[in-house]
């Protein structure tokens, strides 16, 4: 038996979702056991950004292409059984596999295009007979396009790249919603940007556990989300993994923040307050290579200088090898060497950029307690390699994360 999923051509930008998880789409599929799966992709890029050259400069291009019709390939380490009323599958891509030689965008190397092949695992995440998803997706961002009576609708996020949309989600609300930011759902509005934790339920309408609102103007709204790179007293770079606008945000896009621009931290994590350090997030402290939320009322949008409202320090996901383990009062801390292609230590060796404050900007100290989603094959052990999720301060220097989750690590 055979089963099409996607009748219409839909997009996605898949690295700001390395590790967490977001929907994609809904859809029915009769009870059974596959065993195989296909897809087909009609374009797609991979943008690599770094510093390269001498003296270094910033540069962020396509590293790949899709060229030609692509060979695509979708494993499927087990049979996917289809039973009950829900059934959550998770679509993986698989970077290091997509593009080959991986390591030269990894070298600073941005100007040579390479093939692009994309490489995805498909698992399944259990069936339910009934009720909602067991643990809820978090972090989801987007502006709202509409409220009513029982909950509201997220629009879709747009790909700055190719100016296509992709999933947008219908969302309720009940009387255990934490509201953060706004009073409760009477508050909501058309035009804000919302951060949400939600459960899936059947019909493929998210419930939400968790919205926070950071900025609640409404007016001409643009959201973007992105690392950090090459930041100053007032200004920063950064290129654009997904946003929410019309027009769009350009992918390499500068900010001001001289303008009084507010800076808040993502309350996805809860634990913020419980940190052994004191936790900051604000144009001091900012340095290349944090992940954020840029939130801008623009009426235009050019390639000039972009004026931030606010913007949120989100989590993200670094790869790393530990080299040491320890704990402090209620954390356990991973001392973990990054990648040689992460960004903190690339972006650091640019002249003049706030990041040369960073002490060590290969390391970073991650800290752990019980609420830490532990998802590896195996007990984390010094020497081996792991991608840590969560938020990154920069605390005098030396780089912190407060980890959500930790993951199986990628081959460096």
């Amino acid at each position: 038996m055979t089963v099409t999923l996607i009748s219409a051509e839909q997009s996605e930008e898949f690295i700001h979702v390395n590790g967490p998880m977001e929907p994609l789409l809904t859809t029915s599929i009769p009870a059974g056991t596959y065993t195989t799966a296909a897809v087909t992709i009609t374009g797609g890029d991979a943008l690599c950004a770094g510093v390269s050259g001498s003296p270094a400069t910033l540069t962020a291009n396509v590293f790949a292409t899709i060229q030609g019709p692509p060979p695509e390939t979708v494993n499927l380490p087990q049979p996917i059984v289809i039973s009950g009323a829900l059934a959550l599958l998770t679509l993986n891509l698989e970077v290091s596999q997509s593009v080959q030689p991986f390591s030269l965008c990894a070298a600073g190397i941005t100007n040579q295009v390479q093939g692009l092949t994309p490489v995805f695992t498909l698992t399944s995440q259990g069936s339910m007979q009934s009720g909602l998803s067991a643990a809820p997706i978090q972090g989801l961002r987007g502006i709202i396009e509409s409220t009513n009576g029982s909950g509201f609708h997220v629009a879709g996020n747009q790909l700055s790249t190719i100016g296509e949309f992709g999933p947008s989600w219908q969302v309720t609300t009940s009387s255990s919603t934490v509201y953060q930011g706004v009073s409760g759902a009477s508050a909501l509005a058309a035009g804000m940007a919302v951060e949400m934790d939600a459960l899936i339920s059947p019909n493929g309408v998210l419930q939400a556990t968790r919205v926070a609102v950071y900025d609640t103007s409404t007016t001409n709204t643009a959201l973007a989300l992105g690392p950090v790179l090459d930041p100053r007293p007032t200004v920063m770079n950064s290129p654009v993994l997904e946003t929410e606008t019309s027009p769009v945000i350009p992918e390499f896009a500068t900010y001001t923040y001289a303008g009084g621009a507010a800076f808040d931290i993502s309350s996805q994590l809860a634990n913020v307050a419980q940190l052994p350090f004191h936790a900051t997030f604000n144009a001091t402290n900012l340095v290349g290579g944090q992940n954020v939320m840029v939130i801008a009322h623009l009426s235009t949008v050019t390639r000039s200088f972009t004026p931030v409202s606010t913007m949120v320090l989100i989590p993200q996901t670094v790869d790393g090898v530990v080299t040491a383990m320890g704990t402090q009062g209620a954390f356990t801390t991973y001392t973990i060497t990054l990648a040689p292609y992460d960004l903190f230590p690339d972006v650091a060796s640019l002249p003049g950029s706030g990041s040369n404050a960073l002490q060590n900007p290969n390391t970073i100290i991650v800290y752990a307690d019980g609420s830490t989603q532990t998802q590896t094959s195996s007990a984390i052990a010094v020497g081996s390699t792991y991608r840590f999720n969560g938020l990154v301060f920069n605390d005098n220097g030396t780089l912190r994360m407060d980890c959500d989750a930790v993951y199986d690590g990628v081959a460096q």
